[in-house]
């Protein structure tokens, strides 16, 4: 089955919070939106690295005149702001994406900073979740299990505080179903979104233990839990 039905995504504004694969997972579902005829718009909050032109569609800045034209013939865009000094494109606002909507089928929106570790904590400033989005994806990079917190998870200081572990502790299956499920972690700010946790890099540990950090972040309230080794193309529900 397609990322985007396993994902059970419905078209509107969709942002990717957490660390461990959000612009992977970005760019796998607009690749199969695409596929599908549908117009994607893929955009960030924060910063995102330039996706491939050839793949993912021209860059623009969210007030250019002719991102629309471009749309109705490509149906696929890139929308940021200008790049920084790290090489990143920089985000726009929500009042920008409620203009972008009205352009496409999908919004798909990286919301959320990791520094490319597998697993956060958000601040109090994040996640950078647009106003009007409409459904919120957290990631979770399972690459974090049996590093220390202060080498796998970034904002550890956070998670450690939250969990009451110590940064040179390692993080174990009970501590990144926390992260995943809790008001303070993935799922901080949902309000009454749909939301979903997608447990990537599964090729990183053993099926059971997939299966039941995915099992304790469903004791929690998220039923919707979906596995994925996203490098390879494979993902199912849990």
């Amino acid at each position: 089955m397609q990322l985007f039905k396993t994902l059970k995504l419905t078209p509107g504004i969709i942002a990717f919070v957490g660390a461990g694969g959000k612009t992977t997972t970005i760019l796998t579902l607009a690749q199969e939106l695409l596929q599908q005829g549908k117009r994607i718009i893929i955009t960030t909050t924060t910063h995102i690295f330039p996706p491939n032109e050839a793949q993912y569609g021209r860059f623009f800045t969210p007030d250019s005149d002719l991102l629309p034209e471009f749309l109705q013939t490509h149906r696929i865009a890139v929308v940021a702001n200008s790049l920084n000094t790290q090489g990143k494109l920089t985000g726009i606002t929500s009042e920008q994406i409620d203009l972008l909507a009205q352009l496409a089928d999908y919004v798909l929106v990286e919301a959320d900073g990791s520094k490319r570790l597998p697993c956060k904590v958000p601040a109090a400033h994040e996640p950078a979740l647009p106003q009007n989005t409409t459904q919120i994806v957290g990631i979770l990079g399972l690459s974090a299990l049996e590093q220390r917190f202060s080498d796998g998870c970034f904002r550890a200081e956070l998670a450690c505080k939250h969990l009451h572990t110590l940064p040179n502790d390692t993080i174990l299956p009970q501590h990144l179903a926390a992260i995943a499920s809790a008001s303070w972690g993935l799922a901080k700010n949902i309000g009454n979104r749909p939301f979903g946790i997608l447990l990537n890099q599964r090729d990183c540990c053993h099926p059971q233990i997939t299966t039941e950090i995915a099992q304790q972040i469903q004791q929690q309230g998220v039923f919707h839990v979906v596995s994925a080794a996203l490098n390879d193309q494979e993902w199912n529900e849990v």
